[in-house]
Parts: structure tokens; C-alpha cells; sequence
């Protein structure tokens, strides 16, 4: 995430950022207005790939220890070691549904930015 937002941070032209500050813009109508804006593809993109490998049954086992309760958790325990298939597929397609939705809101905010 870090490195994303680093990249789309850098791409924006100092130029911009300077031309606003000689118009008259304070810092924080240069963030709200021009370098949020136009970083935000870039943090759109990051925030998708962190989320994809959280949602996972590996990555939050790992760093919460065994202790730690996810969905992810929560399904492969269904598969795995409850046997309970049913419950672990409606799991599964509601954790689904929540993903495909925040993908389609990342969407929308990507689409809207790429015409700015």
C-alpha cells in the first residue's frame, strides 16, 4: 500500500502543486481539491490489492495467530475441520457478494478519476 501510494503520489507534476500555491490555494484546499483527486486511482489500486489477500484464510492466520477470528478463518474451519459445507459455501458467497461490491465501488471511483 505504502509503495502505491508512493507511486501515485510522485506522478503528480510539482508544477500543479505550485501553480495553485502562487493562485492562492491553501494547503488544504491543494489536498482536497488537486492531490487527493489525482492520487486516488493509485490509492484505489493499493487499497484492492491489500484487501483481496485479508479477505483469505492465510495472510490473517498468520499475522493474528490462532486466536484471530475472520471470515476467511471462519470458512476454511467450516471446510476443514467442522465439516459443514453448507454454512461454509453461504459463508463463502456473502463474503463474495461484500467483495464484489466495495470491487464495483472501486470501480466507479477509478472510472470517474480516468475522465478527470
Amino acid at each position: 500500500m505504502v509503495l502505491t501510494c508512493y507511486i501515485a503520489l510522485s506522478t503528480i507534476d510539482d508544477a500543479i502543486i505550485e501553480a495553485a500555491a502562487a493562485l492562492g490555494a491553501r494547503w488544504w484546499t491543494i489536498q482536497g481539491k488537486i492531490l487527493i483527486p489525482m492520487a486516488a486511482p493509485g490509492l484505489a489500486a493499493g487499497s484492492v490489492l491489500i484487501f483481496v489477500p485479508v479477505v483469505g484464510a492465510l495472510e490473517p492466520r498468520i499475522l493474528g495467530g490462532p486466536a484471530g477470528v475472520t471470515l476467511g478463518t471462519v470458512i476454511e474451519d467450516n471446510f476443514t475441520q467442522a465439516y459443514n459445507w453448507p454454512q461454509g459455501a453461504a459463508i463463502s458467497f456473502i463474503l463474495l457478494s461484500v467483495v464484489l461490491a466495495i470491487f464495483a465501488t472501486f470501480s466507479g471511483v477509478l472510472r470517474r478519476n480516468a475522465q478527470i
